[in-house]
């Protein structure tokens, strides 16, 4: 299941070869903090991302561009998408049983996925993803 995440990233990594420059947006100065990220912390940052929901593309395509180590990125990514996709499949199935005592089954459903939509807006919106990455900087030196 993680494996396959990983592999997915693999066509992102071969773009991020050739699309460096095109990928940095002096305006919106988002793509500047996640090249520093890159620079900064390397393969870390790649993991770091791979064991949470924000999106990993924007890393992936820059570790490309980076030039790092295909393997050592594919390995990274198969370990944090594994760890990630394993651990929520476990709170997933937490949270469900226990909904589906007290809600019952559709109930329990819908709480989920209303629940899942709003996790993924929030991680991926803006505004939030900023904060994420502000307390994220905060905790690594």
């Amino acid at each position: 299941m993680g494996w396959g995440g990983a592999i997915g990233e693999v066509t992102t990594y071969l773009l991020g070869w050739g699309v460096a420059e095109s990928v940095r947006d002096e305006s919106s100065g988002t793509d500047d903090r996640i090249a520093g990220w890159i620079r900064r912390y390397g393969m870390w940052a790649v993991l770091l991302v791979s064991l949470t929901p924000l999106p990993d593309t924007p890393v992936v395509l820059l570790a490309g561009s980076g030039r790092l180590p295909f393997k050592k990125l594919l390995l990274v990514e198969g370990l944090g998408k594994t760890a990630y996709y394993t651990l929520g499949a476990v709170v997933g199935g937490f949270f469900f049983t226990g909904l589906t005592n007290v809600l019952g089954r559709f109930s329990a459903s819908a709480v989920m996925v209303a629940g899942s939509v709003a996790f993924c807006v929030l991680v991926t919106w803006r505004r939030s993803r900023d904060a994420i990455f502000g307390w994220a900087e905060r905790l690594i030196p």
